[in-house]
């Protein structure tokens, strides 16, 4: 028979009536490379049947390249096997055993959530699981993450503060400045980060509002509005700059 021609009525009645899987084995192993990869493209666990021999690299990257989650089946993949994967899915990465740290940034560059696979990360790899593709959120899954790991979150999801056990003003700050509504997570804010967050007309979801907050508010004074926002604009440079520095 043609494996192709017979490939779903073949695989219905080896898989879903589980025929002996010395068949399936042996059917599999009889078929062409090209056939491999058309018909593990569409039943990726044929990798489970398959003699060591027959899982050229080859066959394995042309798989893996069109459906990441394939390398579940694969045993042994190699580096370049893998980083096909995560490339084409980063959450691939949860069935690589002890991933090389370019496989968990390919991983993490192709979404920041992959991160949660991956256990202990470096510094590296944790900066861009939370700046690449706009993904500030990701930090929820790293432990204990630095404050240049959560200073970068915040300048690119101030709402990630919010997976932020006690976060430092500095931090504070560069998440109100990107996202006024952020405060809302922050617990017994500074006078200095309200200020922040008043800047973009946040005022009113500020829990027990300083006293300048509230002259600010009643004041509506838009000089006094705008040489806040340069000080605060000053500072976070500032504090880009740091972090910069830090990932030298």
């Amino acid at each position: 028979m043609t494996a192709m021609m017979n490939l779903k009525e073949y695989y219905t009645q080896v898989v879903i009536d589980q025929v002996d899987s010395a068949k399936m084995q042996a059917w599999a192993n009889n078929l062409s490379p090209e056939e491999l990869v058309k018909v593990a493209n569409r039943c990726p666990d044929l990798f489970k049947y398959l003699d060591p021999e027959k899982q050229s690299e080859k066959v394995q990257l042309d798989v893996v390249i069109q459906d990441g989650y394939a390398i579940e089946y694969i045993k042994n993949p190699s580096e370049s096997v893998q980083l096909a994967a995560v490339t084409c899915y980063g959450g691939a990465i949860q069935y690589i055993i002890n991933p090389s740290e370019a496989v968990q940034l390919a991983a993490v560059t192709k979404n920041g959530m992959a991160i949660r696979y991956i256990k202990n990360p470096l510094e590296a790899v944790q900066l861009v699981a939370v700046t690449k593709n706009g993904n500030g959120y990701a930090i929820q899954y790293i432990e204990k993450p630095s404050e240049s790991v959560q200073l970068a979150a915040v300048t690119c999801d101030g709402g990630a503060i919010r997976y932020i056990e006690n976060p430092l003003e500095a931090v504070q700050l560069a998440a109100v400045t990107k996202n006024g509504m952020a405060i809302r997570y922050i617990e017994n804010p500074s006078e200095f980060v309200q200020l922040a967050a008043v800047t973009q007309k946040y005022w009113y979801i500020i829990k027990n509002p300083s006293e300048a907050v509230f002259r600010l508010v009643d004041d509506d004074d838009d000089v006094n509005l705008l040489w806040l926002s340069c000080l605060i604009l000053l500072l976070m440079l500032m504090l880009l700059m740091k972090l910069l520095i830090n990932r030298k």
